[in-house]
């Protein structure tokens, strides 16, 4: 009896990891991540550095166009896990803009130098302010932005083909 007790945690703690393994990676389907109150809503206008240069992104630079605001950060592991989303996005033409969310800029162009740049242009939030504007938690997060300028979805995840199927495209199509 001893001998299956002294396996007992062993056998929990795998069940336990394979339960936040499912949850982590399912994907497709309803995503309860989707933030309903902030859809239909107008995107905040901004003003923000650009990093690694002198000039300002505004909101202005995308009126009109639907676009993706993705919020990031070079500490962000699930932004390391959805860079290649990002990227084959930007092979389809998708326009986005990029926020460096609580970020050092020397940080966020190494990140960027390393995974790949799928932005149009990069904009510094070194206190989080205009990541409060969104109604940001945390990184990552995606704001799908229509050429209204309406918020027509909000990711609060890592993107994953799946989602970016069943809710990114969408969003940006109607």
């Amino acid at each position: 009896m001893r001998n299956v007790l002294s396996f007992a945690p062993i056998v929990i703690l795998a069940g336990l990891v394979a339960a936040f393994t499912f949850l982590l990676v399912r994907g497709g389907g309803s995503h309860p991540t989707l933030t309903e109150g902030r859809i239909g809503r107008p995107a905040p206008t901004f003003a923000l550095a650009e990093l690694g240069a002198h000039d300002l992104v505004t909101s202005d630079d995308f009126a009109g166009k639907p676009h993706l605001i993705n919020v990031f950060a070079s500490w962000c592991v699930g932004c390391r896990a959805e860079a290649q989303v990002l990227m084959a996005l930007k092979q389809q033409g998708v326009l986005m803009l990029g926020i460096d969310y609580k970020d050092k800029p020397d940080d966020a162009a190494g990140y960027l130098r390393e995974t790949g740049n799928p932005y149009a242009r990069v904009a510094q939030d070194p206190d989080g302010a205009f990541a409060l504007q969104l109604g940001t938690a945390g990184a990552p997060e995606t704001f799908v932005v229509g050429a209204d300028g309406r918020i027509r979805a909000v990711i609060r995840e890592p993107l994953t083909e799946a989602t970016v199927r069943s809710d990114v495209m969408p969003a940006l199509a109607r």
